[in-house]
């Protein structure tokens, strides 16, 4: 399949997602979606997001830009679930590729629904990539010059750089545990 064909069914795919499009507004309605979380299945399968991921990581920037400009606005918001999925399996695997193709998914998202769910998954990648001795300050400048010129970017740029008590998983509610299926990220509600 190559990759006109996986972003025309990602997009079929998502097209009737229920994902929420608008932000929340307050912090205690973000506390009650955490308290009750939607009930959601699987998300798009890793087989059609995976070959944009590698194909937007060697595209020039006018081949990164018609990859984006394809996307429907759901089927990018799947590129952040798949982002926070790749923190996890990247720790599972002991994969640093993971957490480079989790920071492009980012990249290919851009933060265009709300930035700070995009940079919770930042955070998540950042952790794992610390996790597994990587030089993450240089795959976070390495994958921001991807990202279209935007705040995407600049988050991604400059995260590594943050004050330890601005990036650490505390900071975002976060925190890593041991679970059946192995290592996870777990919401913490305050």
């Amino acid at each position: 399949m190559n990759v006109g064909e996986a972003i025309d069914r990602l997009n079929k795919i998502t097209s009737n997602s229920p994902e929420r499009l608008t932000p929340f507004k307050t912090t205690e309605e973000l506390r009650r979606f955490f308290r009750n979380p939607r009930k959601q299945g699987p998300g798009p399968p890793a087989e059609l997001i995976g070959p944009i991921v590698e194909a937007f990581k060697t595209a020039k920037d006018a081949g990164r830009q018609r990859i984006v400009s394809k996307l429907s606005p759901h089927a990018q918001g799947a590129f952040l679930g798949y982002a926070a999925d790749m923190a996890v399996l990247a720790v599972r695997r002991g994969s640093r590729e993971l957490v480079v193709s989790g920071l492009t998914a980012l990249a290919i998202e851009g933060g265009r629904f709300d930035i700070r769910d995009s940079i919770v998954a930042l955070a998540k990648l950042y952790h794992s990539a610390l996790k597994l001795g990587m030089d993450a300050a240089g795959a976070f400048r390495d994958v921001a010059a991807l990202a279209n010129p935007g705040q995407m970017r600049i988050e991604m740029g400059r995260f590594p750089a943050r004050p330890p008590g601005a990036r650490d998983l505390e900071a975002f509610c976060l925190r890593e545990v041991l679970t059946d299926d192995g290592f996870n990220y777990e919401q913490v509600i305050p």
